[in-house]
């Protein structure tokens, strides 16, 4: 008897167009039939499952994966994926303990320690997910900073008296949204010294807390006794809030503003080059948003994305921040602003910062910042939020939205 295979079974060459035309379930289904309890019909059925994710069909993705999920032994990566999808249609809990799950397999993955900490921060369990959210450090694409030789890391203990230096990590948009707790900090007796990009010295300056700001790129200050980086403040201060009262940070206004008495509303459409799709909106739908009666768009868009506007009317669109070399002197701009409109950019979370009213299209499946099912942030109690109903649906967001502005500038 020979021991070559046999014919490839004709099925799974359906079965494989199926999968690439989208038909998941199907797909799932034929792969079943073929394979039966096979080993393999379930590394077939988490591919499906993650593809299904991926091209954003979230009903085919939970139940591909649950059914891969239910065998005796399922791989970590199988609880990894089913609570990505869980998290992307909303199922908070359902994440969280798939995530779980997945950690009892391997306790020490960095990764997914950190996703379970999104999931627990998106979910409001602030305490937790901030201890969990200190696996990122361990993460090779997170960029760390890095404190001067020989200064020991802050541990929590009673900062009284005791000079910390705060260095900021990650994205603008993380120092705007975390450097509230230098506040705490200070008033727990400590004396912070705080370490910031370049662009963002000027406006931290109006910070209350630091007992001084400077730069990151510069040689980081050994005079201190101990260090912490800024998104730990919140874990390290054992903090289960976020809230603020009002504005934390302060604007210069900048001269010369529009005399218009349109509704002013500054607009920010896209995130950092690089940044993942749903923290950006479409142009065009931002750009329809002053075609509204007595509404004037004020750019605040900074980087190649600005080129978009390059065509508009100047009497519905003005670039608001081509001068502007900083943080700070965006921030003067948007003091003279009625409302701002704005992606998941560092413009939101300046605005929201500022205490400025600030409206946020979200994407299906934000960041866990934005949090699930609630149109108000306990981040920035002047910003709303405007959330996709179904993956992919920008038009149903701005429709909402440029019913409301259309209404307020009424």
């Amino acid at each position: 008897m020979s021991d070559q295979p046999g014919p490839l079974d004709p099925r799974v060459e359906r079965a494989r167009a199926l999968h690439e035309s989208g038909a998941f379930q199907a797909a799932a289904d034929l792969y079943a039939e073929i394979l039966g309890a096979r080993p393999e019909l379930y590394e077939f059925w988490r591919r499906i499952g993650v593809d299904a994710l991926e091209q954003g069909d979230l009903d085919a993705a939970v139940t591909i994966l649950e059914r891969t999920a239910a065998r005796a032994k399922p791989a970590r990566d199988t609880h990894h994926a089913l609570a990505r999808a869980l998290r992307a249609r909303g199922d908070l809990a359902g994440a969280i303990n798939h995530c779980r799950r997945a950690l009892d397999l391997e306790p020490r993955d960095a990764a997914g320690r950190v996703h379970l900490a999104e999931c627990l921060l998106a979910a409001g369990r602030f305490a937790e997910g901030f201890r969990e959210f200190e696996w990122r450090r361990r993460l090779p694409e997170v960029a760390m900073p890095r404190p001067p030789e020989g200064l020991p890391p802050w541990d929590g203990a009673d900062p009284a008296g005791q000079k910390i230096l705060v260095a900021a990590e990650q994205g603008f948009g993380d120092t705007l949204q975390f450097c509230r707790f230098l506040t705490v900090l200070a008033a727990r007796g400590a004396r912070p010294v705080l370490a910031v990009p370049p662009p963002l010295h000027g406006l931290m300056e109006s910070l209350a807390g630091p007992e001084r700001v400077i730069s990151r790129d510069a040689d980081l200050p050994a005079d201190c006794d101990a260090w912490a980086p800024l998104l730990s403040l919140p874990h390290l201060l054992g903090l289960d809030d976020v809230a603020v009262d009002g504005a934390y940070l302060q604007a210069a206004p900048a001269v010369g503003a529009d005399p218009t008495r349109d509704l002013r509303v500054g607009v920010a459409w896209q995130g950092r080059v690089g940044a993942k799709a749903a923290k950006s909106a479409p142009f065009e739908l931002i750009a329809a948003l002053g075609e509204s009666p007595g509404v004037r768009l004020v750019g605040l868009q900074k980087g190649p994305a600005a080129a978009d506007a390059a065509n508009l009317a100047p009497e519905t669109f003005v670039d608001g921040v081509a001068q502007c070399e900083d943080f700070a002197a965006t921030a003067g701009v948007m003091a003279h602003l009625d409302l701002v409109v704005a992606a998941d950019t560092a413009v939101a979370h300046l605005a929201g910062a500022l205490g400025l009213p600030v409206w946020v299209a979200l994407g299906h499946n934000p960041d866990w910042r934005w949090m699930r099912g609630r149109d108000d942030s306990p981040w920035y109690p002047t910003a709303r939020l405007f959330r996709q109903t179904r993956p992919g649906d920008w038009a149903d967001v701005f429709h909402r939205l440029g019913a409301e502005l259309a209404a307020r500038a009424g």
